[in-house]
């Protein structure tokens, strides 16, 4: 597979219909129509609920992509296979044993803080303008994707790589919380469960994605389940949280920004005695800005290149 066809389309309009001319996939929103190349794209996610014919289904199925059905939470309802399906088993195969190779998992694990620490500086700087408090000094800023791979270099363990991931982490939550607004509270990360509106919104946030990188690692016959830098928990999906750590500082960035622009207010959420959760009705705006801005966009093309670049690589 190409660099130029790791891209997937996502469908998230309801009532979109899509058809197929020649070797195109026209999809028709609104009175409008989009022609796609088959060759520019791998798979196709469906968010939605459209009018999808045989003839398509078969014709992406023999151009070898995945048609994924996904829920409006993230979280994988069917697949249509491609009609050549390629056995798995070998990769997988590879998978379990390079998984188990601490220099493999090392090496991996490096090159995701690396890919993760220079998303983390774009992020930093944007939050940096848009905030008049700010936790790291704009000169640390601009050298943190720097420092942080040079430090990232020096680390041969997968202890110290997860203490990096830590420091990158902290510090885009510090950021955070100084570009949100004052309506908005939020001084650490709380989960299982979130203590406020804040972390909640995150929670949600994370665990969509997560949800839609499950199917995205199945259609590179990957088994999401066996990771190389999380620890695997019961059902836990491990390598989808692995690579679930390079789009966080994206994620952080339109939390942010979803707050700031009031989408919601604090009469979206409803506390428990244990936690805090969102209203229905908030979770239908929150899920149509996620489908603008994160699925209608090329947010999960770094993961694309990662697994094809990286994880591929050490199989």
């Amino acid at each position: 597979m190409g660099i130029e066809n790791l891209r997937n389309i996502f469908i998230t309009t309801h009532g979109a219909v899509i058809r197929k001319r020649k070797y195109e996939l026209i999809v028709e929103v609104k009175n409008r129509k989009y022609s796609i190349p088959f060759g520019t794209f791998s798979n196709v996610f469906i968010v939605a609920n459209v009018n999808l014919t045989t003839p398509v289904i078969k014709s992406l199925s023999g151009s070898g992509k995945y048609i994924f059905i996904v829920r409006t939470n993230g979280e994988l309802s069917s697949i249509i296979l491609p009609q050549f399906l390629r056995s798995s088993s070998k990769r997988r195969i590879n998978q379990y044993k390079s998984f188990e190779i601490e220099y493999k998992k090392v090496a991996m694990i490096q090159e995701l803080l690396r890919r993760k620490a220079l998303l983390a500086q774009w992020i930093l700087e944007k939050f940096y303008d848009y905030s008049g408090r700010h936790y790291l000094e704009k000169s640390v800023i601009k050298s943190f994707y720097k420092d942080t791979a040079k430090w990232i270099e020096k680390s041969d363990k997968i202890s110290l790589l997860r203490s990096i991931d830590g420091f990158i982490m902290n510090s885009l939550y510090r950021h955070f919380s100084a570009a949100i607004s004052g309506k908005w509270k939020f001084e650490k990360r709380t989960y299982n469960p979130p203590e406020n509106e804040v972390n909640s919104l995150l929670s949600l946030v994370y665990t969509y994605t997560y949800s839609i990188l499950i199917p995205l690692i199945v259609s590179f016959d990957l088994d999401p389940y066996c990771g190389f830098f999380h620890e695997k928990r019961g059902k836990h999906a491990a390598l989808a949280s692995d690579i679930l750590e390079i789009l966080r500082p994206g994620l952080i960035f339109f939390v942010a920004d979803m707050l700031n622009s009031e989408f919601l207010t604090k009469s979206d959420f409803r506390k428990t005695k244990r936690s805090v959760l969102i209203k229905p009705e908030a979770l239908k705006v929150i899920s149509k800005l996620y489908s603008e801005k994160i699925l209608n966009s090329d947010f999960f093309f770094p993961v694309s290149l990662f697994i094809h670049e990286v994880v591929l690589k050490y199989l």
